[in-house]
């Protein structure tokens, strides 16, 4: 069921009809004219010509908790493998696990810094909308079908707008975001259609900067155990923890790199997953499509190309 526009402004009859609408067209939020053979919805407001937008950057400001992140979880642990691990292993001639090290650091900021700060896909709101920000529930507009599969398409209140299909409202945000994933506060911003690869690289690449940084600090305990037990002729348990004292930073760094590792493989792979099967943690964790096929599965390889 849709409304449509009269000339005058006001609203016509609700008309049901089959709706069939190109993918493209759908997930962009346009309606085709030439396909409804009425009038395309629009944001309700007072007045019914000159409905204006508001456009964003392209770019955001992350909230506090991205930087608390990028400090406290990963810079400090790299800071301190750097200064009281890495100098041993070169001393040792393992240039290539600092090098390797140090790479993962580095594109582990470069995609946190992009998904942190890269404008999720926020959908323009209404000018009336953005006048005033108070949160209210939405309102279903009727369904359109996506390769025969039903939709709902509803109206956001809150942005004034028709939402475009897979665009879900970010509370914490208080805006629409298209394909919204969820909202994480470990980077202090949604993720969501524009951001989502760099949130993946993100976590890709800080679980592989969690791998090099336990197996190397790993690998100088192993080496110090080696010569205590050698040289002071201590069993091998003694021996370890001799070494622990001796280099607590390398103790320290292997615990923590190796539970930040185990959480960051479920997330990982979890995200891997949801790429294969083209859904949002919102739409799995919502179990969306549990009693229906999934409208937007292409294959896992076509998947993966969008």
């Amino acid at each position: 069921v849709f409304m449509g526009h009269a000339e005058d402004g006001s609203c016509c009859q609700p008309k049901r009809m089959p709706l069939c609408w190109p993918l493209r067209d759908v997930t962009a939020g346009r309606i085709r004219p030439s396909v409804l053979d009425v009038e395309p919805l629009r944001p309700l407001s007072k007045s019914t010509s000159g409905i204006s937008q508001v456009h964003d950057p392209c770019y955001v400001r992350p909230r506090a908790t991205g930087f608390a992140t990028y400090v406290l979880l990963l810079c400090a642990p790299s800071v301190l493998f750097f200064a009281a691990v890495a100098p041993h292993l070169l001393h040792e001639g393992m240039q290539t696990l600092v090098v390797i090290t140090c790479v993962s650091y580095g594109l582990a900021t470069l995609f946190m810094g992009l998904a942190a700060c890269t404008e999720p896909g926020l959908v323009p709101t209404s000018v009336d909308a953005h006048a005033s920000r108070k949160p209210q529930a939405s309102r279903i507009l009727g369904e359109v079908v996506v390769n025969g599969v039903p939709m709902t398409v509803k109206f956001c209140v809150t942005c004034g707008i028709q939402r475009p299909l897979r665009a879900s409202h970010c509370r914490e945000m208080n805006r629409c975001i298209n394909k919204w994933d969820h909202y994480c506060p470990w980077l202090g911003n949604s993720v969501g259609k524009r951001n989502y690869p760099f949130f993946v690289g993100f976590v890709g690449f800080t679980w592989l900067h969690a791998v090099f940084t336990a197996c190397s600090s790993l690998y100088h305990l192993r080496r110090l155990t080696s010569n205590l037990d050698s040289t002071e002729n201590h069993a091998t348990g003694k021996a370890l923890l001799s070494a622990c004292a001796t280099s607590p930073s390398s103790a320290l760094l292997v615990v923590f790199c190796v539970l930040a590792g185990l959480l960051l493989t479920l997330l990982f792979t979890y995200h891997l997953y949801l790429i294969s099967i083209n859904q949002t943690t919102y739409e799995n964790v919502r179990a969306e499509y549990i009693d229906r096929a999934n409208p937007f599965d292409r294959g896992c390889l076509l998947n993966w190309a969008e």
